[in-house]
């Protein structure tokens, strides 16, 4: 076997180098390439989101980007089941906010017939929304139905002893009546709102809340519906009684 001259043998290297570098080059130009997609398609997320932000209901991005800002509860004028609740639930630095399912409170069958669960359920809210900060959660049909989701906003914030008024704190507003499809997305919400004390009717919602909320109390339709849950701050309380009682009964 003929020995290569050195001249050929540093020539196969001078190659060998030039082919690694070669594939090198093409690594990291692959390499960067698919950085820079992966940058481009966050992008384009975050810039769908900021999107579906903006085509929400202004008064439903409001509400939400203004969650962390809470009121200092003021006792003045409180009645003495007021004055019962507020110091009764809990709260965090002089203010507590409290979010409720609408299943709790209205019977939404017929967006166009609206009634309450309860009679009482009125009088009810507006006792908790002098020492609460109060969202209700809402789920519709169509989030685009706006003259459905503004029939229930007039309904809940037009009622006598819910309207607000420039010399009274408290009432439930409307921008704080939130609407959403699914339960995915009532989950969504009250993650969001981080609320001391969660209201709910299902108890699939329940489970998927329990380790996020302080508190929950969950009140299911029928004794077969109650959440299975064991985890201690959950209270099960059968819709045998006004919400008052049953928040009175979880945290006495």
């Amino acid at each position: 076997m003929t020995a290569k001259s050195p001249e050929v043998v540093d020539g196969m290297i001078d190659d060998s180098l030039l082919g690694i570098l070669i594939i090198l080059l093409v690594v990291m130009l692959s390499t960067g390439y698919v950085y820079l997609q992966q940058l481009q398609q966050g992008d384009g997320q975050q810039a769908n989101a900021a999107a579906n932000l903006a085509r929400r209901a202004p008064s439903t991005a409001s509400a939400l980007g203004s969650s962390p800002q809470q009121a200092v509860i003021s006792t003045n004028g409180l009645t003495d089941r007021q004055l019962k609740l507020h110091y009764t639930l809990p709260m965090r630095n002089g203010a507590r906010t409290v979010t409720i399912s609408t299943e709790a409170l209205l019977k939404t069958d017929d967006v166009e017939a609206l009634t309450w669960t309860n009679d009482e359920v009125p009088t009810l809210l507006a006792d908790l929304s002098r020492i609460a900060d109060v969202y209700l959660l809402c789920t519709v049909k169509d989030t685009n139905d706006a003259k459905s989701m503004q029939h229930i906003r007039e309904f809940v914030s037009t009622h006598p002893d819910l309207k607000s008024n420039d010399t009274t704190p408290g009432w439930v507003k409307a921008h704080k009546i939130l609407f959403c499809t699914t339960s995915i997305g009532k989950i969504a919400f009250v993650r969001q709102i981080e609320p001391h004390v969660h209201v709910e009717v299902d108890s699939g919602v329940v489970r998927d809340l329990e380790k996020h909320v302080p508190h929950i109390v969950h009140i299911p339709t029928t004794p077969v519906d109650a959440a299975t849950s064991s985890v201690p701050n959950v209270a099960h309380e059968l819709w045998d009684h006004d919400i008052i009682i049953l928040l009175l009964a979880v945290f006495v």
